[in-house]
């Protein structure tokens, strides 16, 4: 079956005895821009599927048939949300929601140059994707103790081979991005173990990581459903409650040609008490566009008050609180028992 095929979400999953369930979700590889997997959700289990490869697929018109029985159908992997990219989008036709994305990131044009001990050898080191049993989420463990988690896997787009383990914002060291040649992997089992120390780790060279939605404009990645969504608040002086009054006007119309203009969309707004005389919740591709909205709408005269607050999914929350979990031993309190 070939990546480019376009498959219909919601069509019926068969597998050589019988009908296994439909087609959810299609799952890309973000470095190549193909399909891999297809999501299928199993009958009467409703909101998580099971990860299909494209070798075991064949389409037909308004069908999906998978060229393995229910009871091999029943052990292929779960799709957990944990394993894919948060805020993954649309993609090639597919709507924001119909596709997820692995945790892959491209490998740069180029390495910095580290004055640590780990030997140049290791870092150029490659292996096949397909060998590499790494999860996103992971608990990575350098030789003297944990270090944080496994963000995704950084791929070598010249021949789609792993060069190096990412590990999550809110490692160790604080640092934006730590990238762990994947030969100082030395096994998977309940955690990544790696055969370097901490010190090693710290001194790794700088990797140059291109990121998924950095190849794409703001244009293009509100295309492709990558978007952030903001809380806002309005506060209209009385002038513009005098001029509402007079002539009454759909407020969302008259706000959101500017956020298109942007990238943005507004997903609701509310008239309300309070402090506040407006509230709703807006989608932008980055803080960029939702900072110009933000002072476009503020400066027109019309506002007394203007506030947007960035907002986290559950899952986001989610892993926040994990990550605060894994540094709290590091934080000093500038109060309480020292």
């Amino acid at each position: 079956m070939a990546a480019t095929t376009k498959f219909k979400i919601g069509a019926d999953a068969l597998c050589t005895d019988g009908v296994c369930g439909e087609v959810i979700r299609v799952v890309v590889d973000p470095i190549s821009r193909t399909v891999t997997h297809l999501v299928v959700e199993p009958k009467h289990r409703q909101g998580i599927g099971r990860l299909v490869p494209l070798n075991l697929v064949d389409a037909t018109s308004g069908e999906v048939r998978l060229r393995c029985t229910l009871a091999e159908f029943q052990k292929l992997d779960w799709a957990e949300e944990t394993q894919f990219l948060p805020g993954s989008g649309s993609y090639a036709g597919y709507s924001p929601g119909q596709a997820l994305s692995w945790p892959y990131y491209g490998l740069g044009g180029g390495m910095g140059i580290g004055t640590g001990s780990v030997s140049h050898a290791i870092i150029v080191d490659k292996l096949p994707l397909g060998e590499v049993a790494v999860r996103r989420g992971d608990q990575v463990h350098a030789m003297d103790g944990a270090i944080g988690r496994v963000q995704g896997l950084v791929i070598d787009p010249r021949d789609h081979q792993v060069t190096h383990v990412l590990l999550q914002e809110g490692h160790l060291w604080g640092r934006k991005e730590v990238a762990i040649p994947i030969r100082a992997v030395t096994g998977v089992d309940n955690g990544i173990r790696l055969n370097i120390t901490k010190q090693d780790v710290q001194d790794l060279p700088r990797v140059d990581i291109d990121h998924p939605n950095d190849a794409y404009t703001v244009e293009e990645r509100a295309e492709r459903g990558h978007m952030s969504k903001y809380l806002i608040q309005v506060g209209y002086t009385a002038e513009a409650w005098a001029a509402m009054s007079r002539e009454p006007q759909h407020v969302i119309e008259r706000v959101r040609p500017s956020a298109e203009a942007l990238g943005g969309s507004i997903e609701s707004l509310f008239f309300c008490f309070g402090d506040y005389d407006l509230v709703g919740v807006v989608d932008f591709p980055d803080n960029r566009g939702a900072a110009a909205w933000s002072v476009a709408i503020s400066s027109g005269g019309d506002v007394r008050a203007f506030k947007t607050t960035p907002l986290l999914t559950i899952e986001e929350g989610l892993h926040a609180l994990g990550q605060a979990s894994e540094i709290a031993h590091i934080h000093r309190p500038t109060t309480g028992p020292s």
